[in-house]
């Protein structure tokens, strides 16, 4: 039996910064979900758990 991979969020207003992250992250094995701001990781957040949250806070 194998474990879960640890799930991550990316918030960032950046879609091609959330993208390039995602992908690097994905390929080393975590499972990566990407949202744009604050309000989306809220209603996100309510209805799923993540191990890590990427957050920009420029």
């Amino acid at each position: 039996m194998s474990a879960s991979p640890q799930r991550l969020l990316i918030v960032d207003d950046e879609l091609k910064l959330r993208e390039l992250v995602k992908s690097y992250l994905s390929k080393e094995g975590f499972a990566v979900d990407t949202v744009e701001d604050g309000g989306e990781m809220d209603t996100f957040l309510a209805s799923n758990q993540v191990d890590l949250i990427i957050l920009d806070l420029m």
